[in-house]
């Protein structure tokens, strides 16, 4: 078979050319891109990490790739995939179901501590010459009242490691996992009580047209004042002009994102949408550049999982399918 790798990077080559002999490899070390697919017009198989993906896998897309059979992706999201126009093609869709969940929890953690204790703020103040920790005063996490939108992998996860600070949880979900609440020691609540009960606000849920704007205009109006944001999941999660108005009124106090809505992987600061580049200036907002699931331990489970299901599809055994 001929696939057609995007965005790879030397040490996965390498790997990809090993496990994959005897198929025709097209390896690319750019996104894939408008100006690029023609590089992929005769592949059997297509292989993209979906956060540098630059070229929505649509319907006008798919009609470029007229011997496409198989679209491999990185990651565990595929929204940026036309389902039905590959069900309507007889196109499998596979994908990574779990590569990181605790790598993703730890980066919330990391972006939970970074803003109740202030730590980017603490940091940036002594290399400015001062130690006067005035300005820079955070909270406990201890009984603090942490609300998880998403009780999946990675959010149970989040929960467990949250317990190790003395949290009280709360989660919502639309399936319950009533063992692991059991277990663990949380209590799953409707999407409103948690928006008003929690001092912290965790994301972890897929994003689909029935997630999209979980957080709102509507819904945000009853947080509690003070409130942390944190989303480590899909930026179009939150309604990002609701959640701008919120910051500047305080009612928000600290935002920590490695997602935002309408982002743009590797663009600079000044492409970014406008809502980004005000979020970027605020003083009250933490974020980093989609990096959750940037550990190399992660990335090879990514690269491995990818493989096999490359090779489940070429033996007519496809697995870790989305579409059937």
């Amino acid at each position: 078979m001929i696939i057609a790798c995007f965005h790879i990077e030397p040490w996965q080559k390498k790997i990809l050319e090993e496990k994959l002999q005897g198929h025709t490899l097209k390896i690319f070390s750019e996104s894939l891109r408008p100006d690029n697919l023609d590089q992929a017009k005769d592949a059997d198989i297509l292989v993209s990490r979906a956060r540098f993906i630059h070229l929505e896998l649509n319907r006008e897309t798919l009609e470029k790739l007229p011997n496409l059979k198989c679209i491999a992706t990185m990651s565990t999201g595929f929204d940026h995939i036309d389902l039905e126009a590959c069900k309507e093609r007889n196109i499998a869709v596979s994908n990574v179901p779990d590569y990181g969940s605790n790598t993703v929890a730890e980066q919330t953690l990391a972006l939970i501590l970074a803003a109740s204790r202030k730590i980017y703020d603490a940091i940036a103040s002594t290399k400015a010459g001062s130690f006067d920790c005035t300005d820079v005063e955070g909270f406990d996490l201890k009984d603090k009242t942490l609300g998880v939108i998403g009780s999946g992998k990675i959010g149970l996860a989040v929960i467990k490691r949250a317990k190790a600070f003395d949290m009280n949880i709360i989660a919502f979900d639309v399936v319950h996992n009533n063992d692991a609440a059991q277990q663990i020691g949380f209590s799953y609540v409707e999407l409103d009580e948690l928006i008003e009960k929690s001092d912290i606000i965790t994301l972890h849920a897929p994003y689909n047209k029935h997630t999209h704007h979980m957080l709102n205009s509507d819904n945000m109006t009853k947080l509690k004042k003070g409130v942390t944001i944190i989303n480590t999941a899909r930026g179009g999660l939150i309604d990002t002009y609701a959640l701008l108005f919120l910051l500047e009124n305080k009612t928000i106090a600290a935002a920590a994102l490695d997602v935002i809505e309408g982002e743009k992987d590797e663009v600079s600061l000044d492409k970014q949408p406008e809502t980004i580049q005000k979020l970027v200036q605020m003083g009250n907002v933490y974020i980093t550049p989609h990096n959750a699931s940037n550990t190399r331990e992660a990335r090879t489970r990514i690269l491995n999982t990818t493989i096999e299901n490359i090779e489940a599809f070429d033996k007519g055994t496809p697995k870790n399918l989305v579409t059937q």
